[in-house]
């Protein structure tokens, strides 16, 4: 008996979208729900995973920010901060360079880092919103107070040559208001009169440079812009726009002459030196009312933010209702606006870019046995190579983790799934009969199969969309044979088709046919 009609599910690349009912959804271009997964390559495929950054994992004490860089004579320094510490990855693991001075990382503050050179030296700086800021001069043994700077400040950019900092503390005396600029091409002076106070009742969250000699100044409720000026003081700052702000200075993203932040009305907001404008109309409803994903949590300020390279993707990592920490994420293609949901193995509390990922080296293995290296390095294939730009997480446990294509999650399977939305395939005055779905992944030895559902719907009235889902079968990733899942006897108006699955295996699914009858409504 024939087939019915092949109707084609490509691997969608525009990502998820809930800002409309499911049935006005182009099932040939969207995706209705998902988690764990992205579009990559013409495919749809699992997120990054994590691995231990260093043998032994990470120098302990909750992880409040890092940055990687490169000095002047093309070095790399890889530097994190913990709960009260400064650390150096090393060779051999984790090398203290906290100096003197106390330092005492508040988790609902984010510690800022800002790489400034000067002297023949790149310097790193630092800012937390608590201690006094802080530089570290890669040839020296330990990071040192900037003494000259304000007491303290909530966050740090460059721009024309200057250090400013925002949101400070100047002789016990809180300026919530007021930026802060060092003297030209030098981080270590702090001359009286480089000050601008932004009038108005809202505090700055973060401050972000915007080209060479230009910044953006992100307050609660409003956006002001920085530009170098020739006369007195350095710059001019006006108010740019009047617009939900920040929920912490590191939801603040820079790509492309452009700023993305996660704000406080838990939507996503690209700034820019003409003006503000949300961008994440297709998962608002998912911030707002999702009761796995929404961004409610009383502790949003924790919510952080970072740019990876290789997808040109930004991602915003937060606390959802009743985390304490993040542990969920949405992730956004710059190129093509698509967004996907997502949930990490555990919370994690800073994320930074690193470079391209350096060749695993008998150092790197160190702390490794026969016993128990699969669990960090399962194949030989997964040491990578030296092509693959890396970006790093940070734990609450303390240990940095590098957030990599084609791995699981330190030794755990990652479970994902993603679904097409509901949607009359036969059209609005036909009832469909579903007669199988064919689907293509690409081989995987030892893969995992992965459970193929139609979920079905007659007046698309479900509470919550909890429709009725049939299982097909699972698909056998291990095989190149034709995976035909066949049904009897399902006949409904809407359906949408699902994919889950849990692997520690990359997945690479290529689309699949829905196959299918139309017969006239009764």
């Amino acid at each position: 008996m024939p087939r019915g009609q092949p109707i084609i599910l490509p691997p969608v690349s525009a990502g998820i979208r809930q800002d409309q009912v499911p049935p006005l959804l182009d099932p040939t271009a969207t995706l209705w729900r998902s988690q764990n997964v992205i579009p990559r390559f013409g495919e749809i495929r699992l997120r990054p995973g994590v691995t231990k950054a260093a043998a032994g994992g990470g120098p302990g004490g909750r992880i409040a920010g890092g940055m990687f860089y490169k000095t002047v004579a093309g070095g790399t320094v890889h530097v994190v901060v913990t709960t009260n510490k400064w650390w150096q990855q090393s060779a051999a693991g984790w090398t203290d360079i906290s100096g003197g001075g106390t330092i005492a990382n508040d988790p609902n503050h984010s510690t800022r880092f800002l790489v400034f050179p000067s002297g023949g030296v790149n310097f790193l700086l630092s800012v937390n919103n608590v201690d006094q800021p802080r530089r570290f001069d890669h040839t020296a043994a330990a990071s040192a107070i900037i003494g000259a700077a304000p007491d303290t400040a909530r966050d740090l950019t460059s721009a024309g040559n200057y250090v400013l900092m925002a949101n400070v503390v100047e002789s016990g005396t809180r300026s919530p208001s007021r930026v802060r600029a060092s003297a030209l091409n030098d981080p270590l002076t702090w001359p009286a009169g480089n000050v601008w106070n932004l009038n108005g009742e809202d505090d700055i969250v973060a401050i972000r440079r915007l080209g060479r000699t230009a910044f953006i100044v992100h307050k609660a409720q409003s956006q002001w812009i920085g530009a170098a000026i020739a006369g007195t003081l350095p710059f001019t700052i006006e108010l740019l726009e009047e617009r939900p702000g920040p929920v912490s200075p590191a939801a603040v993203v820079s790509f492309g002459g452009a700023q993305y932040y996660l704000a406080s009305d838990y939507r996503i907001y690209r700034a820019t030196g003409v003006g503000v404008e949300a961008v994440s109309d297709p998962i608002d409803r998912i911030f707002v009312e999702d009761a796995t994903f929404g961004l409610l949590g009383s502790l949003k300020q924790r919510a952080f933010g970072f740019y990876r390279k290789i997808d040109r993707t930004i991602w915003f990592v937060y606390p959802a209702l009743g985390q304490t920490d993040p542990k969920h994420a949405v992730s956004y293609d710059v190129r093509t606006g698509a967004m996907h949901t997502h949930v990490l193995p555990f919370t994690v509390t800073a994320g930074w870019p690193g470079d391209d990922l350096p060749s695993v080296t008998w150092a790197d293995l160190a702390s490794l046995t026969w016993a128990n290296i699969a669990a960090t390095y399962p194949t030989w294939a997964s040491m990578v190579g030296t092509q693959q730009p890396i970006d790093f997480l940070g734990s609450v446990a303390g240990v940095a983790y590098k957030f990599l294509h084609d791995i699981d999650d330190d030794g755990t399977a990652i479970s994902a799934s993603w679904e097409y939305p509901l949607a009359a395939f036969a059209g609005v005055d036909k009832m469909q009969r579903i007669d199988a779905i064919e689907s293509s992944f690409e081989q995987i030895t030892g893969g995992d199969a992965v459970t193929v559902q139609v979920g079905t719907s007659e007046a698309n009235a479900e509470t919550a969309y909890a429709l009725n889902y049939t299982t097909l079968g699972t698909h056998d990733t291990t095989l190149t044979t034709r995976q035909l899942k066949t049904v009897t006897d399902l006949t409904t108006r809407l359906a949408s088709i699902k994919y889950s699955v849990t692997t520690s295996k990359k997945m690479r699914f290529r689309g699949a046919l829905l196959w299918e009858w139309a017969e006239g409504m009764p």
